[in-house]
């Protein structure tokens, strides 16, 4: 078990062993309170649209840019599936990276700054 803190959201990565395989769930607990276990509250495309998000929280350089990353993934989907729905817990998330990338960029701390 490793728990990951940043300024405005934990993540707590939990290992799981059954027999001979190892299983990893994350748990995500936003500033807000809420707590979503990704393995059970989102489908394995918003987990992968998920991974593409938490880079673009880092790495954009505006709101804007981030939404427009946003819409890109969720279009293309999974291995480029298709759309995918933002569903209330991956919504729940996104909302948050946006709140964050928005209190780095209102603090000037420029690109990768957390």
């Amino acid at each position: 078990m490793a728990l990951i803190g940043h300024p405005a959201v934990f993540i707590l990565l939990i290992r799981i062993r059954h027999r001979k395989h190892t299983f990893y769930t994350m748990i995500i607990k936003t500033l807000d309170g809420k707590t979503i276990d990704t393995e059970v509250d989102l489908s394995a495309e918003e987990r992968h649209v998920l991974q593409k998000l938490f880079l673009w929280e880092s790495m954009a350089e505006s709101i804007e840019q981030f939404r427009d990353e946003k819409e890109k993934a969720l279009l293309k989907g999974w291995n480029c599936s298709g759309k995918i729905g933002e569903g209330p817990a991956l919504k729940s998330i996104i909302d948050h990276l946006e709140k964050k990338l928005i209190l780095r960029l209102s603090a000037g701390q420029g690109l990768n700054a957390k």
